[in-house]
């Protein structure tokens, strides 16, 4: 797929749109709007080409959900079967907390959560009892089963393509007798009152976003240099990186040999996926999440990691790396 790029001032950063999305809160979570410019696309796989085509110099894609899990179209991209994306590198983190939101315009004789308890479970029973429908994404109306169960048994629930999207649909009708379960950024972009907040059955739902970029040096087969400038308050840098690899069906251990070079290498996996590689039957392209502490000599480890990957592997690719920050008490997102 080729794209022709307009020329445009300010940098740009793609994310998944429509606008008010949780992708858009995690754009400008990464990167704000002062500087760069978001750019609200189609599809996961339109970020992974706007940013391979130079057409977006960053691209914020999802990555996981601490209830729903990995987003297959994410780790599609980091396979990358077709070599479609061979600059690609990820470059960071950035997690969005997943806080639901009922969304619609005020009814005359209920108060809306402006102006009262922001807990649901605080609402009077009959609060929304004039509610006839209900529009969200369908994972978004399951993570909000207990408070649709209780205060809106009776409404009927529609599901619609994200969360976004309802809310732009409950916008259009001012009866008061429709809502949305959005985001609170959703209601300042559509100009929705907000009828209840934090509504969702589980208060830690988090959603993990990658940044990619384009590094015209890759593909690679050993990682850029450590960001020393990274700062982290409380605790003590990490490094962070992806890489994938195949193995041959043929040998029974080298599966077993891959994932034994991160051991060797003093390097802690911290996450594994694979994909079908669509070459041969059943092999697959895993991908692997890794962290390396105390990362002073950080670079001679992960030197060794790709030289002993690179030993038992079929193929093996780079996909980028970045500063963290590991705190005392625990991880810090």
């Amino acid at each position: 797929m080729s794209l022709t790029c307009a020329g445009i001032g300010s940098p740009i950063v793609a994310y998944l749109g429509p606008i008010a999305s949780y992708s858009q809160q995690a754009a400008l979570q990464a990167f704000g709007e002062d500087v760069w410019q978001l750019k609200p696309v189609d599809t996961i796989q339109d970020i992974f080409v706007e940013v391979q085509s130079q057409c977006a110099t960053w691209g914020v894609v999802p990555l996981e959900n601490s209830a729903n899990g990995a987003v297959d179209l994410t780790l599609n991209g980091l396979a990358d079967y077709n070599r479609s994306y061979v600059n690609i590198q990820v470059g960071g983190d950035t997690y969005v907390p997943v806080n639901h939101y009922l969304l619609g315009h005020d009814s005359p004789t209920v108060p809306s959560a402006t102006s009262q308890s922001s807990k649901a479970q605080e609402l009077p029973i009959d609060s929304f009892q004039h509610i006839q429908k209900v529009y969200s994404h369908p994972q978004a109306l399951g993570q909000c089963s207990k408070f649709l169960d209780k205060y809106l048994k009776n409404a009927q629930r529609l599901e619609v393509s994200s969360t976004s999207k309802a809310a732009a649909i409950v916008s259009n009708d001012t009866t008061g007798k429709v809502a949305a379960i959005s985001s609170e950024l959703a209601s300042k972009a559509f100009k929705l009152d907000v009828l209840a907040k934090s509504i969702q059955d589980q208060d830690d739902n988090t959603t993990r976003f990658l940044i990619i970029s384009r590094n015209d040096t890759l593909p690679a087969k050993s990682p850029t240099q450590f960001n020393a400038d990274c700062q982290c308050s409380g605790g003590r840098k990490t490094y962070k990186g992806f890489l994938s690899f195949t193995v041959s069906r043929e040998s029974s251990r080298a599966l077993t040999q891959g994932l034994s070079a991160f051991a060797d290498s003093d390097i802690s996996i911290i996450g594994i996926h694979s994909r079908p590689g669509r070459v041969l039957p059943f092999q697959y392209i895993y991908l692997v999440e890794f962290e390396v502490r105390n990362s002073g000599n950080g670079d001679r480890r992960i030197g060794a990691l790709m030289e002993r990957i690179g030993s038992v592997t079929q193929d093996h690719r780079w996909l980028g790396g970045w500063q963290a920050c590991h705190e005392s008490t625990g991880d810090s997102h």
